[in-house]
């Protein structure tokens, strides 16, 4: 039988082949192909493991080599198919067969198989290259099978090998279709909502507006205003996942690690909110070990940046691209690998370093050239790619104690409606998202009336908007335009997509800025 284990780099990740040779010789076990220290020390915990097991390690020379050579391999996760490769080599389990099987595994000294990360990311890579038969902690059973899959067998410790084994001799496996339904149709709950939000509606409307399409946000204005409370109820409204884009979302989280393993598919859009102290490596990903990052733990959901100028200038400037792409892309020497980042980014930032300009009664004594350089640290670049800035004012104190408010399950009603309307209109395409429409598809989709037409092209000539801003404009009216119920975009939405996309745009805005001190 040909053992299988696997390397958790990039989404997809890499199968590695495990081969074992015994041979007359010293006694003694040696290891191939690349691994770092974790795998090197894997000859002692297989060793005593399989003796702890009622097994017998051979007293005989042992290579054990892991294919591609040139791939590095860390981790643990190689203890239990190094163990199973060496059993089967010493022909001490009988029920092999010949079938290519996938195993998983981190061994305790006592022969205790102890779960892993990555587990969902390798059962589906194994199933996309014609692998049937999966051998994974009993821990990871679940989420094993998160993808469908049934031929998949746990095992809690060494000992059960020849039963496990069994029961993979007689298992159908089959990858049951998932589809792009909506994952649950039972009512989440969420710690925020958006009722809770009084006096802000430009806030909440230009909220609801980039929960259907997926578009970016920057919330600015002085403290108090409800920047950071209106981001933290955004996920409450967003519209459901599919399973599709479940199955995404929780092989990510298992990629990093995170992921619960006595839960299910996760249901909710995930919600990132890391702290302004946090490295380029932890928004963007890769590092030594090469785990995702923020932005990748946020695909499908929100990454929030609160008080985003105070971020390394580096690390604001390195989400360009994923905001581009919708992935991240990391190079090394010898490999290239990808991790999906089709996130949301919402920012929040007040309107100067101190955080007193646009304040009541308060002076702020920031100088002209401490405004530029805080502004700077986002650039224009970034800015460009952010489809919706709200100023966020301080309302007034009656606003705070009377009105209706919306809860999130009225808002997010509409939401949920607006892109069944839209995932209908993509069913033939790869994305389901406004937000998500490249160059092409806008022209193809996004169709304005004459009247539609003639005010776009004044709000484009008089706020001298780039060609991406352009873009977000029509797709910010198809949105307004599915909110609406209506198939044609008309000149309406467009004006409001203008308001919503115009601050920051012009010199003016700027001007003002610098007055208001």
């Amino acid at each position: 039988m040909q053992i299988l284990g696997f390397c958790p780099f990039g989404f997809e990740g890499n199968l590695v082949t495990v081969e074992v040779d015994i041979r007359r010789g010293i006694p003694g076990t040696e290891i191939v192909g690349l691994p770092d220290s974790s795998v090197r020390e894997a000859r002692e915990r297989v060793r005593v493991a399989i003796k702890n097991s009622r097994f017998t390690y051979p007293s005989d020379r042992i290579l054990v080599n892991l294919a591609p050579a040139d791939l590095r391999k860390p981790g643990s996760a190689f203890d239990l198919p190094i163990a199973v490769a060496v059993l089967a080599a010493s022909r001490q389990l009988e029920e092999l067969g010949s079938e290519p099987t996938l195993v998983l595994g981190e061994l305790l000294l006592d022969g205790t198989v102890r779960p892993v990360r990555g587990v969902l990311a390798a059962v589906t890579r194994g199933a996309h290259d014609g692998i049937r038969r999966f051998l994974v902690p009993q821990a990871n059973i679940c989420e094993a099978r998160l993808g469908g899959n049934q031929g998949v067998v746990g095992v809690a410790s060494l000992t059960e090998l020849p039963r496990a084994l069994k029961e993979l001799a007689v298992t159908r496996s089959g990858l049951k279709a998932g589809g792009d339904t909506a994952f649950s149709d039972a009512p989440a709950r969420f710690a925020h909502d958006f009722g809770d939000l009084r006096g802000q509606p430009l806030v909440k409307r230009a909220l609801e507006i980039s929960a259907v399409g997926g578009h970016s946000v920057m919330l600015f204005g002085p403290p108090g205003g409800g920047k950071t409370m209106s981001a933290w109820r955004l996920p409450s409204i967003l519209p459901r996942l599919t399973h599709s884009e479940a199955v995404e979302v929780t092989q990510v989280h298992s990629l990093a690690g995170m992921l619960d393993t006595r839960t299910g598919l996760i249901a909710a859009r995930p919600f990132r909110a890391p702290h302004h102290g946090a490295s380029s490596e932890g928004i963007i990903g890769g590092g030594k070990t090469l785990l995702p990052g923020e932005i990748s733990l946020a695909h499908r959901g929100v990454l929030f940046l609160d008080e985003a100028p105070e971020f390394d200038r580096v690390t604001l400037q390195a989400l360009r691209e994923p905001l581009e792409r919708r992935e991240v892309r990391i190079v090394r020497a010898d490999r290239r690998y990808r991790y999906p980042a089709n996130a949301q980014l919402v920012l929040a930032t007040n309107l100067c370093p101190c955080g007193k300009l646009g304040s009541r009664d308060v002076e702020c004594f920031c100088s002209n050239a401490e405004l530029h350089r805080y502004w700077k640290k986002l650039g224009a670049a970034l800015l460009d790619r952010i489809e919706i800035r709200v100023p966020v004012g301080i309302p007034e104190s009656f606003a705070l104690v009377t009105g209706k408010t919306e809860t999130s399950a009225e808002v997010r009603a509409r939401v949920q409606a607006a892109v069944d309307l839209a995932s209908e209109r993509y069913k033939a395409e790869p994305f389901g998202r406004n937000g998500e429409l490249e160059a092409a598809a806008v022209h193809r989709y996004c169709g304005l009336t004459s009247e539609a037409r003639r005010s776009f092209l004044a709000a484009v000539q008089k706020l001298k908007l780039s060609a991406r801003a352009a873009e977000a404009v029509t797709k910010l009216a198809r949105s307004i335009a599915d909110l609406a119920g209506e198939s044609a975009i008309s000149s309406a939405h467009v004006l409001e997509a203008v308001q919503h996309r115009r601050a920051g745009e012009s010199e003016e805005f700027w001007e003002t800025l610098i007055r208001a001190m």
